[in-house]
């Protein structure tokens, strides 16, 4: 899910100035051990990075059972949330309406230790993060200039915390992202940017998001991601794919990131490539070793399309098919919702002139959630399907 992906996959569903203000935060982080020195902080953000989210809460809420007004751990139980946002094609409501209590709560202590202490390193970052998040819950409810506005507070601070501490790499990560979308940004958005002062270079975004990289002590997800993304930007295929790969071998369960992942390899032509990252994503999943959240199982579909799509480059149709129908119909995918398969089977099997089979996966896409305009497309197809009959 992120800024860079919304450009190559179909069907996207978060705007893009939304998703601007999702990734110029930081997602879960402490600063370095020069200030804090919490192996349950890494624990607990370990848990949130794998899907193990029992045990991060299990952490979670026996640190805010001895100190129930804790910058850190409700920062962190607010981004235990974020990670449950966003699906393919769905905001979690719930776990925004959590996300935002929690760094709404933040805010308001940490604003107060500052009123003593606004060098006070502990609350400018979990405060300036707090404010990066509780942007993007007001950019969820509609409120871009609320959104913008709330989100460079928080930048502000992390700037800040750098210029007191410049070894506290984890609080690179914010300022990093912010000068990756600004320094590309759509041109609509330029002039709300202006507004805010906000601007950036990716000379910039390379330096802050490479020292969070490779020296921040948890963040390392996050900043590799962006900065695959920037290597992606600038057309370094090879570098951006390093980084993915290394990530995804950490993290084999992040099936978004996976998903990400193919984006070098599509620019690149690395057409074998998708098609072996898209069925080690199936194995993995099939093995039940990992634990997957809902969002991340939701990008299965997309993974598996992309599979099918590279196979059809390659003149492959049949073994295209034969994998979607395999994924449709294998017990281990039951939760995981398969409209978009349904879809692009129906219309490999119109073309293939199978009318009975296209029929049938027509009435599964009918049968489902999809979007309602996916519903009104799939009737006019199997209208003209029955008027050739």
């Amino acid at each position: 899910m992120r800024y860079e992906l919304s450009r190559s996959m179909d069907s996207m569903w978060v705007p893009a100035w939304m998703l601007c203000i999702a990734l110029a935060v930081p997602i879960a982080g402490n600063a370095q051990p020069v200030i804090f020195k919490d192996s349950v902080a890494a624990a607990v953000v370990e848990a949130i990075n794998c899907n193990d989210l029992p045990l991060a809460d299990r952490l979670l809420a026996a640190e805010l059972s001895n100190d129930s007004t804790s910058l850190q751990w409700l920062f962190l139980r607010g981004m235990r949330n974020y990670w449950l946002l966003f699906g393919v094609g769905t905001i979690n409501a719930t776990a925004l309406a959590a996300l935002k209590t929690d760094m709404e709560r933040v805010i308001e202590l940490g604003e107060r230790r500052l009123e003593l202490n606004e060098k006070d390193l502990h609350a400018l970052f979990y405060t300036g993060g707090a404010y990066g998040y509780l942007g993007l819950a007001k950019a969820a409810d509609g409120s871009l200039f609320g959104a913008v506005g709330t989100a460079k507070r928080g930048f502000n601070m992390q700037e800040e915390l750098i210029k007191l501490c410049p070894d506290c790499y984890d609080a690179y990560l914010g300022p990093g992202m912010m000068n990756l979308l600004t320094s590309q940004i759509p041109w609509v958005l330029k002039p709300i940017m202006w507004v805010f002062g906000l601007s950036g270079t990716e000379e910039k975004a390379h330096e802050y998001l490479s020292l969070a990289y490779e020296k921040g002590r948890l963040v390392r997800l996050e900043a590799g991601t962006y900065l695959a993304q920037l290597y992606d930007r600038k057309k370094e295929f090879g570098k951006s794919y390093e980084i993915y790969s290394s990530l995804t071998r950490r993290y084999p369960m992040r099936m978004a990131l996976r998903a990400e992942s193919m984006t070098p390899l599509w620019t690149d032509r690395r057409y074998n490539d998708v098609m072996a990252q898209s069925l080690d994503a199936l194995e993995v999943f099939k093995t039940g070793q990992y634990h997957f959240s809902s969002a991340d199982s939701s990008w299965l579909p997309i993974i598996l399309l992309s599979y099918s799509r590279a196979s059809k480059i390659q003149g492959d149709t049949v073994s295209a098919a034969r994998t979607l129908e395999d994924f449709v119909h294998d017990k281990r995918f039951g939760p995981v919702n398969k409209w978009r398969i349904h879809s692009s089977l129906a219309e490999t099997y119109v073309q293939r002139r199978d009318t009975l089979k296209a029929t049938e996966h027509y009435a599964a896409v009918l049968a489902s959630d999809a979007p309602d305009d996916t519903k009104k497309r799939v009737r006019e197809s199997l209208d003209k399907l029955d008027s050739t009959n």
